[in-house]
């Protein structure tokens, strides 16, 4: 039986351009993922404006995003461990590329609650899955 000292194996190991793509890509995921929380921020004045919301509505509006992140982890990192982490993360960025733009499209502040819930599990599962 071979032994092999992890340590010595990472601390020799090169950066190739596969690492660098890989770096990349989920950059790209995380910043997305990111900018769907941020801009809820940055709406907040308007929607609370447009569709006569009181403070405690729209802070049950943006706890919305964060219950789905919590359901997304415990849910997709689950999934990830049978299907395997790479087509997990497609499916999550797929998912969550589609209901961002039907969020956009929200009219209503029910339509909102759930478009925010929606991408919010698809894009935590996103994070974890790299990060294994």
């Amino acid at each position: 039986m071979r032994n092999i000292d992890v340590n010595a194996t990472i601390d020799n190991a090169t950066f190739t351009p596969f690492h660098w793509k890989v770096l990349f890509w989920c950059s790209l995921i995380i910043i997305f993922d990111g900018y769907d929380l941020v801009i809820y921020g940055v709406v907040l004045p308007l929607l609370m404006d447009q569709w006569n919301l009181n403070p405690y509505v729209a802070g049950l509006l943006g706890s919305s995003a964060l219950f789905g992140m919590m359901f997304g982890a415990m849910g997709f990192g689950m999934l990830s461990d049978t299907l395997g982490r790479k087509k997990t993360i497609l499916i999550c960025v797929v998912l969550f590329s589609g209901t961002t733009v039907i969020n956009g499209l929200a009219s209503t502040l029910g339509n909102s609650a759930c478009c925010a819930l929606s991408p919010a599990w698809e894009s935590v599962a996103s994070c974890p899955m790299w990060c294994r």
